[in-house]
């Protein structure tokens, strides 16, 4: 219809619903076994501290390969994001295990300017999005993973992992940077299974207590036992 070539639009009026799709999201010891993968090397130091920061804080690919040095704050864990999606600025955090392996990476990085990219190849250039997606799929490999873990997956394990380990949803929501509750509201089916472990735990009726006694006693033999109602 833009062009000409068309008087109307043939899909005026349609509608459709995207499906509800929940994201697959790495469990703990994929991530531990992806971080195991990455040897002592330039490389290994690069991508382990890529792989750590990304699990830790939930930062996006892009929002990764842009990050600056001078957008790490050690003193507060927090890291400054500049033209996040929707050339939205904002912040995230990162916890200790994390600042270590950027410690370990900042020894050998190639250029320690503050205006320099956090991760890059060993002539300071910073990685391209095809090379942090391949990185991640080949150390997947290595690991021995069923599945190949990416960017995405990543950040999709920090909500999923903050969310089981707190129950926040809010804290979920402000740590990814998402504008309402609704994107956060995924992860929520994404931790059923840590909480049904919980509610075995904790079901109600099975901690049910008369005093002291469990309110369901096996009932008794003989006469006593009949039903008298």
């Amino acid at each position: 219809v833009r062009t000409g070539r068309l008087p109307t639009d043939p899909m005026a009026g349609m509608t459709m619903k995207a499906p509800k799709t929940l994201p697959w999201v790495p469990d703990d010891e994929a991530v531990r076994r992806l971080l195991a993968a990455c040897p002592n090397t330039f490389e290994g130091r690069r991508n382990r501290a890529l792989i750590g920061l990304a699990a830790d804080s939930g930062l996006r690919k892009e929002e990764l390969r842009r990050l600056r040095i001078s957008d790490l704050d050690f003193a507060t864990r927090m890291i400054r994001v500049q033209g996040g999606k929707g050339q939205k600025d904002g912040t995230t955090f990162f916890g200790e295990a994390s600042a270590s392996l950027l410690r370990a990476w900042s020894a050998v990085h190639p250029d320690p300017r503050p205006a320099a990219f956090v991760f890059c190849r060993r002539d300071g250039v910073q990685l391209s999005p095809s090379a942090m997606v391949r990185i991640l799929h080949r150390l997947s490999r290595r690991a021995g993973l069923d599945r190949k873990i990416g960017p995405h997956a990543l950040r999709h394990y920090a909500a999923t992992a903050l969310l089981r380990r707190t129950g926040e949803l809010e804290l979920v929501r402000r740590v990814l940077r998402h504008e309402t509750l609704t994107m956060a509201l995924r992860y929520v089916a994404l931790a059923q299974a840590d909480v049904a472990a919980r509610f075995l735990t904790a079901s109600p009726l099975d901690n049910l207590r008369v005093g002291n006694r469990s309110a369901f006693r096996r009932p008794m033999s003989g006469s006593g036992a009949q039903d008298r109602t």
